[in-house]
């Protein structure tokens, strides 16, 4: 069985801070990670080894918003690889946005600032369990909405 440091983790995020502060909340509990800049570093990255975890920003140099959830959602798809959840790690704090994330494929949503260690852990746990029964993880979640 996998443990939680074994988790191979993509870290999709431009901004030199906001990508330091993550990898120094994922060191703190044990994890690395890789880091892709942009999206089209991303998509080198996804097609050609297999990712655990996906921690997206939203707001890339070529790519924005939602489509971003939606690019990199269609990459994993399209990988040759087992798909991987995405965790968004976005700094706009806005429900309807968060949930139209879910609706698209994200796993979770986190607002940049108001995440630590803590929750980032529970947040990579609790997706990486629930990856093997998606089918019925979506079904309860988007019963919630």
């Amino acid at each position: 069985m996998q443990t939680l440091g074994d988790l191979k983790i993509l870290v999709v995020e431009d901004l030199d801070s906001d990508f330091q502060f993550t990898n120094d909340c994922l060191t703190e509990i044990g994890l690395s990670c890789s880091r892709a800049t942009t999206l089209l570093d991303a998509a080198s990255k996804i097609g050609g080894e297999q990712w655990d975890v996906v921690l997206l920003d939203l707001c890339l140099p070529d790519s924005q918003g939602l489509d971003t959830v939606k690019a990199v959602h269609k990459l994993l798809d399209e990988s040759k690889y087992e798909s991987a959840p995405i965790v968004v790690l976005s700094g706009i704090n806005d429900f309807a946005i968060s949930k139209e994330a879910l609706k698209l494929g994200a796993k979770d949503y986190l607002v940049k600032g108001e995440y630590g260690p803590h929750e980032l852990t529970r947040a990579i746990t609790f997706v990486t369990l629930t990856a093997s029964c998606p089918r019925r993880t979506e079904k309860k979640a988007f019963g919630l909405f």
